[in-house]
């Protein structure tokens, strides 16, 4: 009994060409959109043979024609943080939509080991960036990326004095109105937990917190600013337990990131602790409607933040010489 192997075979241009009933230039000219006429019925032909075949231009070979790989790099802090993830998801998705590929790393809160990715990536055929930069302090790396003429957006963080588009979220504004928010609530001793004295959006959320609690006249002592960088969850119950034992328990508790948020709820509740009544607030912390009591919450729109940092690039990939933009989104306030 004989058996034969089937191979499969990637559709050629010429195979639409064949099918739709078309010369070879004349696909070239529909799927490039060539200013070269071509009749509505024609072009009905070669996409119904497109999709019939799936046929898909090679990315690399349409790159050596004209100079572009349709690929866009992405450097995100860390990929275990779930609004990362949420993040770098919504842009591929939205770079796909506008017929890019998406070659994503992960920095892992590391300025160094962001430093070797970009010039990896920098190295690449790659037509952009998009990036989360690790520290709001490394700026030569960025400014040489814009140097080698590469297109960059930040995206969520940013970094200081970096002549590049950014979309972040208002986080100076956010903050202080969680942490008014809590002063409301009788609190005067009240503890934030951060995750990064490096990061851009870190540090604004401490700026947000140490202002509101300025213009109210309360003093902030060091002990009341905790700062968390490992994101293990077991670090951060016995990091929260530890402080309060050393320092008490505060009047009131701001979590800047829902990682933080959870693992502090789950230090109290392993301790038997019950969660203070709306004394405690945390960004993007979609599980919390759930507790009871519900915790306030300070959600982000981070899928506001992704598209448009798509659409920003993809402005920079199509020529557009306006300054640097600056967008900031702001932030929901949810009360329970």
């Amino acid at each position: 009994m004989n058996s034969r192997k089937t191979f499969y075979r990637r559709p050629k241009r010429e195979d639409v060409a064949r099918l739709a009933g078309v010369s070879s230039a004349t696909v070239s000219y529909v799927l490039n959109n060539s200013p070269k006429p071509v009749t509505e019925e024609t072009r009905k032909k070669v996409l119904l043979a497109v999709q019939q075949l799936g046929y898909k231009p090679h990315a690399f070979a349409r790159g050596l024609k004209t100079g572009n790989t349709c690929t866009i790099g992405l450097v995100i802090p860390v990929v275990a943080s779930s609004g990362m993830a949420y993040l770098a998801s919504i842009v591929q998705d939205e770079l796909l939509l506008h017929g890019y590929q998406v070659i994503m790393a992960n920095a892992h809160e590391d300025p160094e080991r962001e430093k070797d990715l970009l010039e990896v990536l920098s190295a690449q055929p790659v037509d952009g960036m998009i990036v989360s930069p690790a520290s709001l302090y490394e700026t030569r790396r960025f400014d040489q990326i814009i140097d080698f003429g590469i297109p960059l957006v930040f995206m969520d963080r940013y970094a200081q004095g970096v002549n590049a588009d950014r979309v972040t979220t208002d986080n100076i504004s956010a903050t202080r109105y969680a942490t008014n928010y809590l002063i409301g609530q009788g609190c005067q001793k009240i503890l934030i937990l951060s995750f990064s004295m490096v990061a851009s959006s870190a540090l604004e959320r401490l700026d947000g917190f140490r202002q509101a609690m300025s213009m109210q006249g309360i003093p902030v002592e060091t002990n009341q600013i905790l700062v968390i960088r490992d994101p293990n969850g077991d670090s951060i119950e016995r990091t929260v337990l530890e402080h309060i034992g050393h320092h008490g328990f505060p009047d009131g508790v701001l979590c800047t990131t829902q990682e933080l948020g959870i693992n502090f709820v789950r230090a109290l509740q392993h301790q038997g602790i019950p969660i203070p009544n709306k004394k405690v607030v945390i960004f993007d912390a979609d599980w919390a409607e759930l507790l009871s009591p519900p915790i306030p919450v300070i959600k982000q729109n981070l899928h506001s933040m992704a598209s448009t940092a798509v659409r920003l690039l993809i402005d920079r990939l199509n020529g557009s010489a306006y300054p640097p933009q600056v967008i900031l989104c702001e932030a929901e306030k949810i009360h329970y």
